[in-house]
């Protein structure tokens, strides 16, 4: 069954148990016997019942939509981390080079760090790394220019596509990973 049929069954229950009570309690004002004592004790536990399991399931969703918002300045980070990726064979040998690899170590340090915080299963599936023969070693950037990468900057570079890939993947089941 669907969340959305569950949720439909639950206040069809709610509804029923809610008039079936309000029978009992105009009852209860007239000639009151020890059943209707007993039916109005249960119904009220039926009410609470579902109350609670429903309460559970918002609150469970409601903090799934929370930690989904909070991983999302870690995903804008790497994914200008991407777009910034050194192009030119100066860039590749030189300062600018290392300086990348370096934000590109700090961002998944502190993106694990984070997740590691909140779930050890969503660190882990953010930290595997997958198939990487399908890496082709170009970069595209949001403009349309494309060029390649080798080296250190390549390893780096197919590090944090992967990542990225991961992230969005907990991103968007995280009733998985939380």
């Amino acid at each position: 069954m669907t969340p959305r049929g569950r949720r439909s069954l639950r206040f069809a229950c709610l509804a029923v148990t809610v008039l079936i009570m309000c029978n009992t309690i105009t009852h209860m004002f007239g000639d009151v016997r020890p059943f209707d004592w007993l039916m109005l004790v249960i119904e009220v536990l039926v009410l609470l019942a579902i109350l609670w399991f429903e309460g559970r399931e918002l609150w469970h969703r409601r903090k799934l939509r929370k930690r989904v918002a909070s991983i999302v300045p870690f995903m804008e980070k790497g994914k200008q981390i991407q777009e910034n990726v050194p192009e030119s064979q100066s860039e590749l040998d030189g300062k600018p080079a290392v300086a990348w690899m370096q934000s590109v170590t700090s961002w998944v340090a502190e993106t694990d760090e984070f997740l590691l915080s909140h779930s050890r299963r969503a660190s882990f599936a953010f930290m595997l790394i997958g198939d990487t023969n399908s890496f082709g070693g170009l970069v595209y950037l949001p403009n349309g220019y494309s060029f390649p990468v080798c080296g250190d900057v390549r390893l780096h570079y197919e590090r944090l596509y992967y990542q990225l890939n991961n992230l969005r993947s907990i991103m968007e089941k995280p009733d998985v990973y939380f």
